[in-house]
C-alpha cells in the first residue's frame, strides 16, 4: 500500500504491534513472582514504543527523520535490554543478570535467561534488516525480497520463542 509516499505493508506493523508486546509480557508472568509487577507495564510499554517509533521511521519522508526516528528505536531497545536483564536479576533472587556469564547459586544459568538471550538475539536482526532494506534507508531496493526477509525474521523469532516457552516446562 502506498501511504505517506512510500510503500507500506500496514499488516506487518500491526501484528508485531499485536503479538510482540504480548511475547514480552509472557516472558514477565512466567518469571515468577519474585519479579516486580511493575515490569508488566514497563516491558509492554517499551516494546510497543519501540514498534510505534519503527513505524514513523518507515513512513518518514525525510532521511534525517528516519535516522533520528532509528535511533530513537536503538535507544528504545537498548532500553528494553535493560528491563530483561532486571527481569533475570529480580527472576533469581539477585543471583545472576542477563549479560553476565554468572550462574545461579546452583551452578545453572536460567532458563529464563536462555529465552531472554535468544529473544534479544533474534530481534536484533529486524532494526538491521529494516536499516538496509526500502522501509529504512534502501541499501536493499526490491520489495519482494524486503517482504521476504522479514517474512522469515518474523517465524524465525516466533518459532524460536514458542520453542523456548516450551522447554520451559521440560518440553524437549
Amino acid at each position: 500500500m502506498a501511504w505517506f509516499g512510500r510503500y507500506i505493508h500496514i499488516a506487518r506493523p500491526l501484528e508485531w504491534l499485536l503479538t510482540c508486546p504480548l511475547m514480552m509480557l509472557e516472558v514477565v508472568v512466567v518469571a515468577g513472582p519474585l519479579v516486580q509487577s511493575k515490569r508488566r507495564v514497563e516491558i509492554v510499554g517499551i516494546t510497543v514504543s519501540i514498534l510505534i517509533i519503527g513505524f514513523f521511521a518507515t513512513v518518514a519522508q525525510r532521511t534525517e527523520t528516519r535516522g533520528c526516528l532509528f535511533a530513537c528505536g536503538a535507544i528504545g531497545f537498548c532500553a528494553l535490554a535493560t528491563k530483561m536483564d532486571q527481569v533475570v536479576y529480580e527472576h533469581t533472587g539477585t543471583e545472576t543478570r542477563l549479560f553476565t556469564t554468572k550462574t545461579d547459586k546452583d551452578g545453572n544459568s536460567p532458563a529464563l535467561k536462555k529465552v531472554l538471550i535468544k529473544v534479544l538475539a533474534t530481534w536484533v536482526v529486524f532494526p538491521i534488516w529494516w536499516f538496509l532494506s526500502p522501509d529504512g534507508f534502501s541499501i536493499v531496493e526490491d520489495h519482494d525480497v524486503h517482504q521476504g526477509v522479514f517474512l522469515l525474521l518474523n517465524i524465525i523469532s516466533k518459532s524460536v520463542f514458542c520453542y523456548c516457552i516450551f522447554a520451559l516446562d521440560g518440553v524437549p
